[in-house]
This record gives structure tokens, sequence and C-alpha cells, in this order.
């Protein structure tokens, strides 16, 4: 038994939801919430916190609806939630009332008052220039302005001014005059080759190219000079490139400074041109004239003729020049030889032989040789030469006593240079200090040590002292001191203790496993090996724990490692911190074991649970399952989750159904499974009947006078029947009442001029139910269309008016028609032939006097109601002339295929609009979407059908005539369906008979349309095959073909050279008036290629499906769903939509530019740049303080702070006696208000 005393179906008022809707819906838009849920769209101000499931207010910085703008205030705590003012004025960068435009061009900062000097648009926040400054300007934001003789952009180019005050900083041109070395109007040219000093007066004397400034050169001087700058002249008795030459002239005044040529001759012991060649051959004196007389002539002095081994016989003297007198003595005093001449260099002269001068104890010190003659070369001394020198320059070697003029050479010490520096000394006089690992290893020349420097040094010789931070042999080892200027640079101890993460008495031992900071007292909670330092590790805390040293367990909504890992639980209280599992289930837009995948593309709500009916699924929203861009087909409401009702089909449901019965209505396509009902037409069913057609699928054929007036469901005619049709409904033939009667009642002859012949009924004057030749008019086709002459359309005026000539005695003339009419041409007839008469006429026209004929005349392309005529007194006769829609040209014999009525240019045949009827495009619509590629191809059939002296309608009239019905007649392009006319193939009787084109080469064919016989026996052609190539294209039932074109598509794409039509059967006869094998022109596709490629990169796709054939324009991809290329979705732009826009607002879909601001992070015309290192935020206007690069939206570090900073992102100084990395250093100041937050100094 149930029992029920009362049953109550709660609906919540508006401003309530839940339980017994107890909840209050507040802050919504119109108090109007989900009565479950409670969610609404907030007021403005506010926004739904999905977490918190209420309406919460915008926090600082963001306003508006869903507080979806951002606010640009000083503060922007005193930004108003809903109207985005700022109460304290405007953020540097924005202006305006509500502080949301940006800086114009070349301004920026607070107010906008400061200017750029950037070659480009610089930043509206800072200054700061993406390229680089304008001339005279340079810095970060190019706000200073160069100084210190540099001028141009960035200040790159350095001034050339005697004073570089007096340099312009943007031209960089000099009012005192140039600097020397340089010239020209701004004094950037330098000095020409071979000139050099101020205003380049002076001239070089180099070999190679001198210093533009000071003249110095940097390889040798000219012959005649020397010098620093080769400016001096060579002194007397020097010549040649850097002086180097010694004239050997009798008069070195007379020698020349450049050659060395000398004037007045040769001094003694010099011949030759330029004296420089010495005397040889026993010859001695100026230019060599004088014969020496000596015992071996090697030994004659070429200056004086002295000879050192005495005269040869017969002569003597100083010089050998005398003859010997009679008489001889033996030499004696330490000389020797001829004449005693030579002088002994013996240790005892006692020992020298007084012929030879050979010395039998050895030479004297600086001596050596057989004889002891030879002086001790450079770097020798002592005796017979045998001491080695030890100067800094041995030519300052004394080579008698070895000592040093000049000091000893490095490695040696002593009075004479002759002691090795000791050990642990090197260098000149051993004054350096070895500082090696064992000073035994010092080179004691240049001090480097092959051991490796001693504890305290480093470098190439080891003279370096360790920089702060560093000690031990080579510098090799790390301080580890809290103030490493107070550790030891040779033991590394610290006399302050210990910095972080070290402990022992020289701080080298880092803290064990598990422990850090100072002292290492400290425990770590990581997931890996920790830190020794500051507790951290690079791979972050044990899944649970948080916190500068993973102490803190997650808060709630917040898991795994670090924290890192968002919850995604319906409530986040059920979240485990560690895995992030969801013990209640994933939240809406979640799905998996631990709610971490986000729901795949057309899934939404709880655990993903929801399909999304999207006409793109991208833009479903995953946790509501809301359509931005509007439901699929076959689905409507507000989340695009109720089926489309009966009668209803498409996106959104918008479409109508036109089927049979609705039921049958596909509510995805409109396709009608049981076909379309009265008055429609087309695979959906949702074409009308075109003009002339009626019934289901529009398959029945009108008979009205004018089949305009032919109802499209039923076929009644409003005007009635056309000739030979009779009935409510004009579908009874009534040929047999008027036969050889014309509608005018009289029998006649007339000119059949219906665009197809088989309209034209030969005994009566009947409508043509296919249209008219082009300039004929409807419906018999048997007057002429063009220059129509309109009559009696006068309406209020007072003159006199008829209706052929118009005669009017009154000097203006003006008609109201009845209706509107299109006119190209008027013609206005009078009986004088002067130029007083002045036609006006609506704007468009251009008016013609012909003074020879009597007439004006006008032409355009006009709609009127009024012809306003401006004329002297006279008998006027005037024809409007002009074509009938879907006409154009001279005669009116051009056809235009505009989409709709009047809209074709009666004298171009432009279209008025861009758009064309279907199967036709280009500006007069007068190009086909498609090809007929057997038109005029080479044909064959099984037999020919031919038909002997039978009456035909054929030119006008009845005659008797043979007929052949060859193979060519299908591919003429006459569309005659008459069997009789001449214009049609067919075989005879016959067993499988068939027809065929060949191609020229082979084509990739879809699709056809043949062309029935008109008559009875249009039906002989059921069951016939088609074949492209050898492979079948399509096989046609066995039913009545009552249509007279037959559209076929293959069941795919076949390639081949040839087509086939064939019948099967004993008896069969095949008759095609017309064959057309159908390829679509690039940029169409589908039926009768009536779809545009659209958005297709070169306008190129497949014929039959429309993919791309070389992808998507930029801005577009190709959706697999819709199979079409389509817009890209907002936050996506560029090719194939590969690229994600950093936008405020919705991007530009081709090139990503951006309408409003960027995201935090980004930055650039279209917000594509990331942040430069060292920023980040909105506009990138915030500075980092972190250690290593932070992240360029939030600021985040993944390392530790710059010393004086801490917090998430490292943007809170230090405070409260804290300093350094992370404010972990502890202040000890008197005052910790005298702390320096750095570096910890008590100032």
């Amino acid at each position: 038994m149930l029992t029920l005393c009362e049953v109550e179906v709660l609906q919540c008022v508006p401003g309530f939801y839940g339980d017994m809707c107890m909840e209050r819906c507040e802050l919504c838009e119109g108090s109007k919430c989900d009565q479950e849920t409670g969610r609404c769209d907030c007021i403005i101000g506010y926004y739904w916190d999905s977490r918190k499931k209420k309406c919460i207010e915008c926090e600082a910085g963001r306003f508006g609806s869903n507080c979806r703008w951002t606010c640009h205030c000083i503060d922007d705590e005193n930004c108003d939630r809903i109207t985005g003012k700022c109460s304290d004025g405007c953020f540097a960068g924005y202006r305006g009332a509500f502080c949301q435009q940006k800086c114009h061009n070349g301004k920026f900062g607070p107010k906008c008052t400061k200017s750029c000097h950037c070659s480009e648009t610089c930043n509206h926040i800072n200054g700061s220039c993406p390229g680089v400054c304008d001339a005279g300007y340079t810095g970060d934001n190019c706000q200073e302005e160069c100084v210190g003789g540099r001028f141009g952009s960035n200040c790159r180019r350095t001034c050339h001014c005697i004073d570089d005050e007096n340099c312009d900083r943007i031209t960089g041109k000099c009012s005192d005059g140039c600097f020397a070395g340089y010239r020209g109007a701004f004094c950037q040219q330098k000095c020409p080759i071979g000139k050099f000093g101020p205003e380049c007066s002076k001239s070089c004397h180099c070999s190679e190219t001198c210093n533009h400034i000071n003249g110095s050169c940097p390889g040798v001087c000219d012959a005649g000079y020397t010098g620093d700058n080769c400016q001096e002249e060579c002194e007397v008795g020097r010549f040649g490139s850097n002086c180097g030459g010694t004239c050997h002239c009798i008069d070195d005044e007379n020698c020349n400074r450049i050659t060395g040529k000398c004037s007045d001759g040769c001094s003694a012991g010099y011949r030759g041109y330029f004296c420089q060649k010495k005397c040889v051959g026993g010859r001695f004196g100026s230019n060599c004239r004088g014969t020496c007389h000596c015992i071996d002539d090697e030994n004659c002095n070429r200056i004086t003729g002295e000879c050192s081994g005495g005269c040869s016989d017969g002569y003597t003297g100083s010089s050998c020049q005398q003859k010997c007198e009679a008489g001889r003595f033996e030499c004696v005093g330490g000389r020797f030889g001829s004449n005693c001449r030579g002088t002994c260099h013996c240790i005892d002269d006692e020992n020298c032989n007084r012929i030879t001068g050979e010395c039998s104890g050895g030479c004297s010190d600086g001596y050596t040789g057989s004889s002891c003659q030879q002086k001790c070369e450079v770097g020798r001394f002592g005796r017979n030469c045998r001491g080695t020198c030890h100067c800094i320059d041995d030519e300052n070697c004394d080579r008698i006593t070895g000592k040093c003029s000049d000091g000893c050479s490095a490695g040696y010490r002593g009075d004479f240079c002759q002691q090795k520096c000791e050990v642990g000394r090197f260098g000149r006089n051993c004054r350096g200090t070895c500082h090696c690992i064992d000073d035994e290893s010092c080179d004691r020349i240049t001090g480097k040590c092959s051991d490796g420097c001693s504890a305290g040094y480093t470098g190439d010789f080891c003279q370096q002292k360790c920089e702060v931070g560093r000690f031990g042999s080579n510098c090799r080892r790390t301080c580890h001191c809290i103030d490493d200027e107070n550790c030891d640079r040779i033991t590394g101890k610290c006399s302050d203790g210990c910095s972080a993460g070290y402990t022992g008495d020289f701080c080298q031992q880092k803290c064990l496993s598990g422990r850090f900071g100072r002292n290492c007292t400290k425990i770590h909670h990581c997931y890996a090996r920790c830190n020794h330092i500051h507790g951290l590790f690079p791979g972050v805390c044990e899944a649970g724990y948080t916190g500068y040293n993973c102490q803190e367990e997650c808060e709630v909504g917040r898991f795994g490692r670090n924290c890192g890992g968002t919850c995604h639980c319906i409530d986040d209280e059920n979240c485990d911190r560690i895995t992030g599992k969801c013990s209640d289930g994933c939240f809406a837009g979640y799905r998996g074991d631990f709610c971490q995948q986000k729901c795949e593309v057309s899934r939404f709500g709880r655990n993903c649970r929801g399909t999304c009916h999207c006409i793109d699924d991208e833009s479903c929203d995953r946790i509501t399952g809301k359509c931005s861009d509007g439901c699929s087909a076959g689905y409507t409401g507000d989340f695009c989750q109720q089926k489309c009702e009966v009668g209803r089909f498409g996106r959104n449901c918008r479409g109508t159904c036109h089927c049979i019965d609705d039921e049958n209505c596909d509510r995805i396509t409109g396709e009608c499974s049981d076909g379309c009902s009265a008055g429609y037409r087309g695979a959906f069913c949702q074409q009308k009947c075109e003009v002339g057609r009626f019934g289901s699928n529009c398959r029945r054929t009108c008979h009205c006078i004018d089949d305009e007036n032919c109802d499209r469901i039923t076929g009644k005619c409003s005007d009635g029947c056309s000739a030979g049709y009779r009935g409510d409904f004009c579908q009874q033939n009534s040929c047999k009442d008027y036969e050889k009667v014309d509608s005018f009642g009289k029998v006649q002859k007339y000119q059949c001029n219906c665009k197809h012949l088989s309209d034209c009924q030969f005994q009566i004057l009947s409508k043509c139910e296919n249209g008219c030749l082009p300039g004929f008019k409807e419906p018999y086709c048997q007057k002429r269309k063009y220059h129509e002459f309109i009559k009696n359309e006068s309406s209020t005026y007072s003159y006199l008016f008829s209706s052929d000539n118009k005669q009017v005695k009154k000097p203006r003339i003006v008609i109201n028609f009845r209706n509107t009419y299109r006119v190209s041409t008027v013609e206005i007839y009078s009986n004088f032939r002067d130029s007083a008469m002045n036609v006006t006429y609506p704007r468009g026209m251009e008016c013609q006097l012909k003074p020879n004929a009597n007439r004006t005349i006008c032409t355009g392309d006009v709609k009127s109601s009024i012809l306003d005529i401006n004329g002297k007194a006279g008998v006027y006769r005037i024809k409007l002339l002009g074509c009938p829609p879907q006409l154009y040209g001279k005669d009116c014999i051009n056809e235009c295929h505009c989409s709709g009525a009047e809209s074709c240019h009666q004298i171009t045949g432009k279209c008025k609009r861009d758009d064309c009827e279907d199967g036709w495009y280009g500006e007069k619509c007068d190009k086909r979407t498609y090809v007929n590629i057997a038109r005029g191809q080479t044909t064959n059939q099984t037999s020919i059908y031919g038909i002997k002296g039978t009456t035909v309608f054929h030119n006008g009239t009845c005659e008797k005539m043979n007929i052949s019905m060859a193979s060519d007649k299908a591919v003429d392009g006459n569309f005659d369906p008459g069997f009789t006319h001449k214009s049609c193939a067919s075989t005879d009787w016959g067993k499988d008979p068939y027809w065929q084109v060949m191609f020229d080469k082979p084509y990739t064919i879809y699709q056809l349309r043949i062309y029935n016989r008109m008559g009875n026996n249009r039906n002989r052609l059921k069951g016939f095959k088609v074949f492209v190539g050898s492979s079948l294209c399509f096989q046609s039932q066995y039913y009545e073909y009552n249509e007279d074109v037959i559209h076929i598509k293959c069941s795919k794409q076949l390639t081949a050279n040839y087509v086939r039509i064939s019948l099967n059967g004993d008896r069969k006869m095949l008759t095609l008036c017309e064959v057309e094998v159908l390829q679509c022109v690039p940029g169409f596709y589908g039926d009768m290629c009536m779809e545009r490629c659209e958005h297709c990169e070169g306008s190129k796709c497949d014929q039959v499906t429309g993919r791309c054939e070389e992808g998507c324009i930029i801005g577009y991809y190709w959706s697999s769903r819709y199979q079409r290329c389509t817009e890209c979705l907002s936050g996506n732009f560029g090719r194939d939509c590969a690229k994600s826009c950093h936008c405020s607002q919705t991007c530009n879909h081709i090139n990503g530019s951006c309408p409003g601001d960027c995201y935090a992070g980004y930055t650039g015309d279209n917000c594509q740049e990331e942040c430069l290192s060292g920023n980040f935020g909105r506009d990138c206007a915030k500075s980092c303080h972190c250690s290593q690069t932070c992240n360029h939206i939030n600021g985040s570090c993944p390392g530790d702070c710059y010393a004086g900073y801490t917090g998430d992102n490292c943007q809170e100084e230090c405070v409260g006696g804290r300093f350094g990395s992370n404010c972990r250093g502890t202040c000890h100041c008197i005052d910790d208000e005298n702390c320096n937050r750095k570096t910890g100094k008590c100032q």
C-alpha cells in the first residue's frame, strides 16, 4: 500500500539554492544562480572561485566582470574593483581616466611625462629600448646624454675634436676644430696616407703607412730619416732607412743622407760609387789609391796602410811606405815582428816570440788566438777569453775583468756577476723571491716553479697572492669562512669561524649526511641527499613536505614533492598530501587514479564522464561542458546537452527539416531518409524548388503562363496555364484543343527560340520549359528582350504627353514612372538641331548630344523612377533601353550568372554583389567552377543508329532529312535532348552496346553528367554502367530514369585515359545526348564543384573531400571533425595554429598581434618575447633578486636569493636584524637598523 499525504516538488526562488533552498546566491548577477551548485555569473568586481564555490572579490590589481581586467595603478590596492579607476594615479607607462591606455609612442614613465630616445618604439613603462638609442643618447633606457668625447646612436662613436667638450653629441661635429690626425666637416676622416698631425699638415717619412695622429711608423723610416716618428733627418755621417748607413766620404758633410753618395770622394779605406766597398787586394787610403807593402797584405790596414805583420822586404816605417836603409836591429820591450811594430799580449812578455809574437805561456786577459792578437768577442773575458759574461747586456762586459757596468743578468749576482742565485732567489741580480712548493725547483732566471706554487700563491710564475676566498698550493682550495676576508690564504684557517655547511679546524669538512647549516646542527627532510649548506636539494622535498628546509607539511589542496602538485578532488580535504589521490573522486575537468589528467578533448565534468557536443570540441569547457563556439550539429541548450527536437537539425538546432516525415530527419545533417517534402530538393532537402519545378523533391514541372507564379509545393498557377495545358494545376495536356492554333488564335509558322528544341511543340505556340536562347523573352521566346520600350508610365503631371511620340511643349519635362526601371540607355529625339537641350539623369549616366541626328544619348547603368529633361519648347520622342535581369551587353545577348535578380551590370556584366549562382565564379560570374574534359575529345561506339527520310523540326521549319547518331554527338556541346534533332549519339540495336571517350593523357575522375533523351524511351538507360578505364565507377539500378540529367559520382577517385558507358543485354540501344566528364578548377571541389576550397594554401584542395593539398593558410588549422580549415582557437595563431598567444585579450589568429596587454612574463609587439633575464611579471616591469635566472612569469627563483632578499620569489627585503642570501645571516649591530642587509656590515 502506498500512501502519500502531500508531495511537494520544489523550485528555488531567484536568489536561493541548495537543500530546501536555504543558501543565498550571494554576489550573483541578478541574484540568479544554479539551484544545485550555486554557481553563477558574479557581479562586476567579483569572480567565481570553483574551489570555494562562491563569488570572491577581485584581488588587488584585477577588476571588472570576472576580474578579467588588469589594473595599472601606482598602488593596485587603490584600484576600483568595478571600474578599474585608480584613486592614486596611473602606474608608470599608463594614462587615461582608468589608466588602461599605454603612453603614446615616444613617451613613457609616470604620467607619460618622459621622452624616449629610441630608434624603435620604447617600453611605455620604463623607456627601455628594443633596438638602439637615438643619436646623442645611451644607457639601459637611452636617457643618458653622451659625454666624454662620445656621440651618435648609443654613444658608440668617438669624437675627434681638439677639446671633446666642443663635440656635438648627436652629429660629432667639432666647434673648435679637429684633433690631430683627423679632418672633414665632422672630424671623422683620418688623415690621408702620408699625412699626420694637426690639420693633417705634416708629412710622414715611413716605409709603411704612418700613424695618422703622431706620425709614428710601424716599420722602418724612409731613407734619410730616423727618430720615433721618422721626422729627424740623418745627422752628418749617417744615411739611408732609419739612418742605418754610415758614410765614408772625405768630408761627411758631403754625404747624401738618402743614398750615402759622396760628392768629394771616398774616405781612406773605401771605394765605389757610394763609397761602401772596403779596400781589398793590397790597396788602402782614399778611394783605395794607396799600395800596401806588408809581409802579408791581408795584414795591411786599409785606411793607413799600416802592416800588423811587418813590412815586406825592402820597406819600413809605420806604414811600410819607406824603403829600407842600410842596417838591422832586434825587438825588445813587448814588441815583435817586422820593424818591431807588433805588440805582444802574453801573460809574461818575456815569453813573446820577437818574430811572430806567439806567447809560450798563454795570452794576457782580454786576448786569445795563436799569437794572442785577437780581442775577446762580446760575452767573453779573461785569460784566453775563457770567462763567460753574465751582464744584462753583454756589450757592457769588461773583456779583461768580466765586470758588468749595467748589472747582472737574471740568475746571477756579485761584483763580477759570476755567482748563481742562491736557492729561493731568482731574476736580475737575484732580487726576486721564489714561491715554489720546493724552492729547489725554482728557475733562478724566471722564477718559474716546476713543481707548482707554494701555499698562498698562484700564476705562471707563482708571484700572485691568492684572491679572497681561495688558499693553499696554487690557490686551488676554497675557503669556507663566515667572511672570506678572514681566511688565511696559506692554511685556509678562518679567524671568524666556518660558514654554513662546514666544520673542522680549517672549515674544510662538509656536514655529514642529514645535517646542514652552521656547525651542522640542523636536520633536513629532503627527498634525497640534502645540501649541507642550506638544507636544500635540486631534487626538492620528499612527497608531502615543503618549505625552506622541507619541514612544513603540504597545505590543503597541494601534494607531492615540495608540495608542487595541485589536488583536483571533489573536496580537497580528501586529497592525500603524498600521492594526491582523491578518496571522494575527481573534481570536474579531471580524471585518472590521482585526478591529475585533464579531461581529453570532448569530455568534461566529474571524472570526465560528460560528453561534449561543441562545434569544435577544443572549445568545450572541461569543467562545465559549455561550448564557447556553439553546439555541434544535433544539439542545443546552454551546455549543448539537449538533442534537437523533431523538425530541427544542425548546429544549435538552427536548421529546419523539410522531410516528407520530419521524424525521418537526421538531427545532425538534416538529411531525409524518406525524401524531401513538397517544395524542396537536394541531398539535404534545403534547396527550394527552382522556378518551373514543384512537388516532393521538385520532380514535377510547372505549366504556368509565367512559372514565377507557380506554387512550388502544389504546382498551382496563379496566372493560368501555359499553352497546351489545362486543369486546376495545369498538368493536363490540352494540345488536341489547340492544334495548329497559336496563342492568338491564328495558324502560323514560328521560329523556335527555346534553349532546348524539345520544348517546342510543332503544332502550337508553346512555352519553353527550360528557358529561351539569350536575348529572347519568356515564356514563348518570340520577342527580343533587349531595348524594351517603356510606354504608358506617366503619373501626375499637367502637360501634353503621348505614349509613343512624346510631344511636349514645355521647357522642362519630368516623368514619374509607376515602377523603378533599370536603364542602360536613354535616347531623346527632338525636332531641332542645336545644343540647347540639357538632359539630367540619375548619377551614373553620361549624356552626349548628336546634333546631326536630332538626338541626345545617355549611357550608364542605373535604377530610376524619375526622368528629368531640361530643354527648350519642342517635340520630343523618348526611348528607355535596358536589359532584363541575367542579361547584359549589346543586344542583351550575354548571360550573367549572378546570384539574385538584377544583380548584373547591364553593360559590363559585372555582378553588383560578389555572389554567383552555384557552379559559377569570377567578377562577372562567367567562369565555370569546373571544366568538361570530354568536350571535343575522340569517341567511338559499337554501332551507329541512322534514320532515313524522317520529318523533323529543323531551323524553325519541318524538313525531311537523314539522321546519323554518331558517337561525337555526345561531346559536341549541344545539350538538346530531342532524339530526332541531330544532337544525340546512339548505337543501333545489338548486344552489349557501349560508348566511350578517349583522352590524350590520364585524368583522375570522380564525377560526370549524362544528358538523357527526352520522351517515353528515356528509360532505355536503366541498368547502365560507367567505367573509368577498366575500373567500375558506377552501376545504375534497374529502375526507370525520369531525370533529364543524371549526375554520377564514382565510389572513389579513379585514374585512366578513357571513360566507357555500357549496357548489358542481347537487344539493347544506348542513346546519349551529351556526356560531361567534370574536373574542378583550382579553388573548388565537391558535387558539381560548387564548394570552395576555403582557406587552403594556394586554393588547392582534394576535388572530393576538399582537404587542402598544401595545408591551410596561416591563421587556420585542419579540423578532422569538420573536414575544413578552421580559424585558430582563441589563444593560438600562425601556421597550423602552432603558436601560443600570451595576450590578455584574444590575439590575431594570423600574426598573433595583441589588441590589449601581454600576459605576465611576456612582452613585444605580439607578446612572444619572454622577459629578459632579471625581469618578470606584467610588462616585465619587476626585477628579480635571484642567484639564478628567475621565472619570467611570477619571478620565482630556482636557487637562492641575492644577498639582502628573501621570500618565495625573492622580492622581500631583509628586515629584523637579518642579512645575506635569503636573509640567513644574523646581524650583531648595536642597532640592527644600521645593519647592511646585503653584507651584514654595521654602519
